[in-house]
C-alpha cells in the first residue's frame, strides 16, 4: 500500500488535555482506526533551540520520544486536521512510504 510515515519529535515530559502528549498521540491514532503506532524513546537530541533533550537515569522526563504512524492519505489528513484543531504546535516529518504484510 502507498501512504505516509508520519513522526513526531516530542518530549516525554511534554502535556496534553491533563496526559502525556505521546499518549494522546497514541489515542488519536486508535481513535482515528489507524493500524498501529509506535513510540520509540531516544537516548539523546535536541531541537530548534539547540538545547540537549537526554535520558538520565534519575530523571527521564526530558527524554525525547519518537511517534511513529504508517498512514494512507485520509488517515494522515485526519490525524493533521484533528492537531490543528488542538492547536498544537508538533514538529514533526513526512514522508511517502510503501508498507503493508509479507
Amino acid at each position: 500500500m502507498n501512504g505516509y510515515l508520519l513522526t513526531f519529535y516530542i518530549e516525554q515530559n511534554r502535556m496534553h488535555n491533563h496526559q502525556s502528549l505521546s499518549n494522546w498521540l497514541l489515542d488519536l491514532a486508535r481513535d482515528t482506526g489507524l493500524r498501529g503506532a509506535t513510540i520509540v524513546p531516544a537516548s539523546q537530541g535536541f531541537g530548534a533551540t539547540h538545547r540537549l533533550h537526554a535520558a538520565h537515569f534519575f530523571e527521564l522526563a526530558d527524554q525525547p520520544l519518537m511517534v511513529l504512524m504508517a498512514l494512507n492519505a485520509e488517515e494522515k489528513d485526519q490525524i493533521m486536521q484533528k492537531i490543528r484543531q488542538e492547536s498544537l504546535h508538533i514538529f514533526y516529518t513526512l514522508v511517502e512510504a510503501k508498507f503493508g504484510l509479507s
